[in-house]
């Protein structure tokens, strides 16, 4: 499972910073809310190389629990942790409107702010909080540009329930590959 398809702000977001988005001032972004932005991104064919650290204790949502047996409960979440912390190398054909959707999509349950929106820099924090409260995280993302075709994210998350806690830290390096995107569709492992 990549990186982008596991922690709920796609990592194709640090393509952001290859240009402007409109506002300088942070904006909270409500459940409802949507921000559009001016920037244009280079579209096409980009590759990533994603390495994250995983330390304290298991901590995720119910919802992956969800057919787990008991038994079987630990060993799953043990498994879930390695699978976090092996490095990834992906592939994805970006265009526009997949990253206006990736990027300023907001779950229900979370509140997102742009703290930090210009052409070389990005940075959104966001707190979310499951249904029944019990479950809360807190992640930053900050997305830098060297260039419109070379870009590095980085993104803190801490999961916390019940007096536990779990951080993931990741450094996601993407460049930009081709224009044509030739028979990738989607996100392609490596």
């Amino acid at each position: 499972m990549s990186n982008r398809a596991r922690d709920g702000l796609p990592l194709v977001a640090l393509l952001a910073a290859t240009a402007a988005i409109a506002a300088a001032n942070p904006q909270p972004l409500a459940s409802g809310g949507r921000l559009h932005s001016a920037l244009q991104i280079k579209p096409g064919l980009w590759q990533f190389d994603d390495n994250a650290k995983v330390t304290g204790e298991a901590v995720f949502p119910d919802a992956v629990l969800a057919g787990v047996p008991e038994g079987q409960r630990a060993q799953h979440l043990a498994e879930l942790r390695q699978m976090i912390s092996r490095p990834s190398r992906e592939r994805e054909c970006v265009t526009q409107a997949i990253f206006e959707q990736r990027l300023f999509a907001i779950e229900t349950s979370c509140k997102r702010t742009v703290q930090s929106n210009t052409p070389a820099r990005l940075e959104i924090q966001t707190e979310c909080e499951d249904v029944s409260g019990s479950l809360k995280q807190h992640k930053t993302a900050q997305i830098l540009a060297t260039s419109s075709t070379s870009v590095t994210t980085s993104f803190h998350a801490v999961n916390s329930r019940a007096g536990k806690s779990m951080t993931v830290n990741s450094v996601e390096n993407g460049h930009w590959l081709s224009s044509n995107c030739g028979n990738v569709h989607g996100i392609e492992q490596l």
